[in-house]
C-alpha cells in the first residue's frame, strides 16, 4: 500500500510497535538494481521521516532507512534515522552530516559488488549497467567515511543462505582492502559496532561473560590477515 503523509506514517510505526516489532525499515530513496525508481529520488520528505522516527522513539524503538544517493542520506540523517543502508551513490558531504549527528552507516558493499557477477542476486541489465560507477564510488566513499570517523556496520543484503553469492566475510575485507580499516576495525564493525547499533551489546558483540555468540576458531592470527 502506497503511503504518504506524516501522521499516516505515523500510524504505521504505532501499529507495528504495538505488535511487538523492534526497529522499523522504511526507505527515503529509489533503488539501483531494478531500474525502475531513481536512486536520487526522493520517496519520503524529512517531514514525514522525522514522524516516523519520532514515533518509534516513543516506544523505544529506532528506524532504519534504505538510501542510495547523497541528498536522500543527508534527509535520513537529520530527520532521525538510526541507520542507513546501501549508499551507493553516497558522498563526502552526507558522511560529514552523519559523522556530526552519530548516524551509523551499513554500505552493504558486497552486494554492489555482485552487480557485475553473473547468477547474481541483483543481476539486472541495469546493475551490470551502474556497476563501474557505483563500485569505484563506494570503495573512494567507504576510505572517506572511515576518515571522517563515520561508524560503519558489515551487512550483505542479500540471503545468506547458500544460494546467495554474498558473504559477510567479502563485506569485512572489503572495509580493509577499500575502507583502509585495520583488521581489529573490521572484525569491530562486524560484531561490536553492529550490536551497539542495535541497541544489543548487553548481549552480543563480544566475547565476555553472559553474552552469546557463534565463535569460529582458526589456524592463525586474524589480526595479521583476516582471510
Amino acid at each position: 500500500v502506497e503511503l504518504e503523509g506524516a501522521e499516516n506514517l505515523r500510524r504505521v510505526v504505532q501499529v507495528n510497535f504495538e505488535r511487538g516489532v523492534d526497529w522499523i525499515k522504511t526507505r527515503v530513496g529509489g533503488n539501483t538494481a531494478a531500474g525502475v525508481a531513481d536512486a536520487y529520488w526522493l520517496y519520503y520528505t524529512e517531514e514525514e521521516v522525522a514522524a516516523m522516527a519520532d514515533e518509534a522513539a516513543r516506544y523505544g524503538g529506532k528506524i532504519q532507512c534504505h538510501i542510495q544517493s547523497g541528498d536522500t542520506a543527508i534527509v535520513a540523517a537529520r530527520a532521525g534515522c538510526a541507520t542507513l543502508e546501501h549508499g551507493q551513490y553516497i558522498n563526502e558531504e552526507a558522511l560529514r552530516v552523519m559523522r556530526e549527528l552519530g548516524t551509523v552507516w551499513t554500505p552493504t558493499y558486497i552486494s554492489t559488488e555482485g552487480f557485475a557477477l553473473p547468477h547474481d542476486d541483483y543481476n539486472t541489465p541495469t546493475a551490470r549497467r551502474v556497476a563501474p560507477w557505483i563500485l569505484e564510488n563506494q570503495r573512494r566513499m567507504l576510505r572517506t567515511a572511515h576518515e571522517l570517523g563515520v561508524t560503519m556496520v558489515t551487512a550483505v543484503d542479500t540471503p545468506y543462505g547458500p544460494e546467495s553469492v554474498a558473504r559477510l566475510a567479502g563485506e569485512i575485507n572489503a572495509f580493509i582492502d577499500y575502507g583502509r580499516m585495520t583488521p581489529l576495525e573490521a572484525i569491530q564493525a562486524a560484531t561490536k559496532n553492529a550490536a551497539e547499533a542495535l541497541g544489543r551489546e548487553k548481549d552480543v558483540g563480544a566475547i565476555a561473560v553472559g553474552r552469546y555468540a557463534d565463535i569460529v576458531a582458526v589456524d592463525g592470527n586474524p589480526l595479521t590477515d583476516l582471510r
